[in-house]
């Protein structure tokens, strides 16, 4: 059985409706924090569960979700960050 016959959501500009109690925010990589929900084109959010630092001087981040495979950012990242973070 091959488990990549489909592929995985790609990450999308914004979600239709922002999660509860969270903010749009522009995030350099190494900005971003456990938690922030990552937006996707299948319109749903994943937060962050974990967060390693990869590359040269450790600038960019394999982004660890729940329910997809690790993801490495390089550049600037909309994520939606909860209220009380700020």
């Amino acid at each position: 059985m091959n488990t990549f016959a489909i592929d995985p959501p790609a990450i999308a500009a914004s979600l239709p409706r922002p999660p509860l109690g969270t903010v749009a925010v522009e995030a350099m990589p190494w900005e971003l924090q456990v938690g922030d929900v990552v937006p996707y084109d299948d319109c749903i959010g994943r937060p962050i569960a974990d967060i390693h630092a990869v590359g040269p001087g450790n600038r960019a981040r394999r982004l660890i979700l729940t329910d997809l495979p690790p993801l490495t950012v390089r550049h600037k990242l909309r994520v939606y960050r909860a209220v009380q973070r700020l």
